[in-house]
């Protein structure tokens, strides 16, 4: 059923907290650095509370560390600091006495690359182009879920992905690419931010890069066995629920920006 009450709350949700989003960008990179970091932190948070394979403490100063020395130091220097941080912590658990070390191995580099390194493409596309290219990101990536959730529960009949995501269906998934290109590219054009077969090529990465984060992430909460990786958001479940798309397609958009501008 499409108008359920999980539908209502998301777009009550959606409908409070969107306008803000989309102001964020313009309000200055040292204020939106600070809402990555707590973006990236409740992520690492949420990855911990799912595996419980590393402390706490080893969860939550990664993405911080690295978003702060990318605020500060730019890209280049917060990969070295982060490869020192990482360093640090695999030297930490090798001398600890634990039964699962690849595991906590393998939450740690999750949490890096994951909300740390992806994340961080942000700050750099405030830095070195404009707010409008994080708007283009947010508007193909709503129009992409929208449009895909409405175009799944009404026609989809062939499962994109079962095993990971037994909800999701081809044709959703293409509803979703379509529209996201659609409405981000009729920005992007507006805009100025690119041409029309320019904006058409770059928002069907976006969407596609998008989708492939949401899989990601749904692979993640599989292998834990749960449904949404907490309860923070209504009607939307944690931070890593809500933000999985924008953290996969951000890094996208950067190359793409860069390569042709």
């Amino acid at each position: 059923m499409l108008l359920n009450k999980e539908f209502f709350i998301r777009s009550i949700v959606t409908i409070i907290f969107g306008p803000l989003l989309l102001f964020l960008p313009f309000s200055g990179i040292e204020f939106y650095t600070g809402f990555t970091i707590l973006i990236a932190t409740v992520g690492a948070w949420e990855i911990w509370i799912m595996s419980k394979k590393i402390s706490p403490l080893k969860a939550l100063i990664i993405p911080g560390v690295i978003i702060f020395a990318s605020y500060y130091s730019g890209f280049i220097s917060s990969f070295i600091i982060s490869i020192l941080l990482l360093l640090i912590l695999f030297t930490m658990e090798t001398f600890q006495n634990n039964e699962k070390f690849l595991q906590s191995i393998g939450t740690i580099m999750l949490i890096t690359v994951y909300t740390g390194y992806f994340i961080i493409f942000q700050i750099e596309i405030l830095r070195e182009f404009s707010p409008e290219y994080i708007i283009l990101i947010f508007l193909t990536i709503w129009a992409t879920d929208i449009f895909a959730y409405i175009g799944g529960s009404t026609y989809g009949r062939h499962k994109l992905c079962p095993t990971v995501s037994p909800k999701k269906s081809v044709e959703g998934a293409l509803t979703g690419l379509i529209m996201g290109c659609s409405v981000g590219s009729i920005y992007a054009v507006y805009m100025g931010l690119f041409s029309i077969k320019e904006s058409v090529i770059i928002t069907a990465v976006v969407s596609s890069a998008g989708q492939l984060g949401d899989l990601f992430e749904s692979k993640i909460k599989r292998m834990y066995n749960i449904k949404d990786s907490s309860k923070l958001i209504p009607g939307h479940g944690g931070v890593l629920d809500r933000f999985d798309s924008f953290i996969f397609a951000t890094p996208f958009m950067y190359i793409c920006v860069k390569l042709w501008l």
